[in-house]
């Protein structure tokens, strides 16, 4: 009988333990919303670029500027934004549902500016120094 068994790789099932994998940021001052704290919408963004797919990020407590906060990515695909052991935000992965969205006339859009309750000339400075908020920006374009 003939011995197949130099042909034969054993091998052994190797699997790492599924450990955090952590970058470090420091949010610049310029991306502030609130004096205090990161734009939430930056933040959103920022963690969700650290999602495969379309995401869903969740603020649990206003993010600093400034300070060294780590993204902690986990085996399971979700991301936690944090500040030593304090969760700033977590995020994770999330199937994208878009509604059809209906179509309206010309005049429907303009009738409905003049019936909107928002007027640009007292809410658009409410929050100062807010990158949203800016209309001097490069570009002058409003944010």
């Amino acid at each position: 009988m003939h011995n197949q068994s130099k042909n034969v790789i054993n091998c052994c099932d190797i699997r790492k333990e599924a450990r955090p994998s952590m970058e470090s940021i420091i949010i610049d001052k310029r991306f502030c919303g609130p004096a205090d704290s990161a734009n939430g919408g930056y933040v959103c963004g920022l963690l969700a670029g650290h999602i495969d797919g379309s995401a869903e990020i969740t603020l649990r407590l206003p993010p600093p500027l400034g300070q060294r906060l780590g993204i902690v990515a986990s085996a399971d695909g979700a991301v936690e934004l944090r500040e030593n052991d304090r969760i700033l935000a977590t995020g994770r992965a999330v199937p994208l549902h878009v509604p059809e969205i209906p179509v309206v006339t010309f005049s429907e859009a303009k009738d409905a500016v003049r019936r909107t309750p928002y007027d640009e000339g007292v809410t658009r400075r409410f929050v100062q120094n807010c990158t949203l908020n800016q209309t001097d920006a490069v570009g002058g374009d409003d944010a």
